[in-house]
């Protein structure tokens, strides 16, 4: 058995469960309609698992406390690159509408002001870009 094989039913037809706040790009829309990923949510535990049966919805392949910290140190190596691309780029200029709401020049993604889950006041949460923000 390999280890994308079901090991309850012993089917081929399983996917990977990613888990994440991820970037819906065309790829990750097809491989989920294709049933290669399944969303497992933005919280990983010790207790997640790796593999979703499409047929049986067996899971298996428990997530190690190894495992999620090498994925944590990954995460953050990667913030660290997006914060030193962002301040070597330096400050954008990005016009707010009326309610609030503006689009990244660097990534494009639309965004409220209001939120700080997207905006710290400084800069742009998603891809670390800092703004000049004009009202309109």
């Amino acid at each position: 058995m390999n280890k994308n094989e079901c090991p309850k039913c012993g089917s081929k037809n399983t996917a990977r469960i990613f888990y994440g706040m991820p970037e819906f790009t065309d790829d990750l829309i097809n491989q989920i309609e294709n049933g290669e990923i399944v969303l497992g949510g933005c919280t990983m535990t010790q207790n997640s698992k790796d593999y979703v049966c499409n047929d049986c919805s067996f899971e298996w392949g428990e997530q190690t406390a190894s495992k999620l910290k090498e994925v944590f140190d990954d995460w953050s190596k990667e913030e660290e690159k997006m914060e030193a691309a962002a301040i070597q780029r330096g400050p954008l200029k990005a016009i707010v509408n009326q309610l609030g709401w503006t689009k990244c020049p660097f990534c494009g993604t639309k965004f409220s002001t209001k939120s700080k889950m997207s905006w710290d006041g400084v800069k742009h949460n998603y891809c670390k870009t800092r703004l000049v923000l004009d009202y309109e």
